[in-house]
């Protein structure tokens, strides 16, 4: 996403999907849920 610091949603708010990471993930796909056109 780059700009990632705390506080900074830019990245976020330019993404085609987000990511669903489980907490303990080691590296397995995980499901991505498609955000609406901008």
């Amino acid at each position: 996403m780059g700009r990632d610091r705390p506080g900074l949603l830019w990245g976020a708010a330019l993404a085609d999907a987000l990511a669903v990471v489980p907490p303990g993930w080691r590296g397995e796909e995980v499901e991505l849920l498609a955000l609406p056109p901008r």
